[in-house]
């Protein structure tokens, strides 16, 4: 979380298999996971947070936008949870606000320790 400006987004959700769950939303992870039990929490960088323009997003709320020169760091809310988006300086944030992650960019932590995914089946 403490390396970078601003940190790692830190959320906590319910992981199964190649699905995480945050309050009523699903995001489909890249490999899946088995029998999490304890603290689990999903952690994403900002800078791999966009803005959607699908229907499929995830809503968040805007809280404020600070400009730092080149980019511009959004703070929002995500089911209640705070999360920071990265956008670039000329990106603009849309009037209904909707998020996706990069997937690939996506770390499960377990009781604050990094999992590592498990191989998804050609099947799934």
């Amino acid at each position: 979380y403490f390396i970078g400006s601003p940190g790692m987004n830190i959320l906590p959700a319910e992981v199964m298999d190649n699905k995480a769950t945050i309050g009523s939303n699903v995001i489909e992870l890249k490999g899946g996971y088995e029998d999490l039990l304890g603290k689990i929490e999903l952690g994403i960088r900002p800078e791999f947070v966009s803005f959607s323009d699908s229907i499929s997003g995830t809503p968040v709320e805007i809280d404020s936008v600070e400009d730092i020169g080149r980019f511009k760091i959004v703070r929002a809310k995500l089911e209640g949870n705070k999360i920071n988006i990265m956008l670039n300086e000329g990106e603009s944030i849309p009037s209904s606000p909707k998020i996706q992650f990069d997937t690939s960019q996506i770390h499960i932590y377990q009781d604050d320790h990094l999992i590592q995914p498990q191989a998804l089946s050609k099947g799934e």
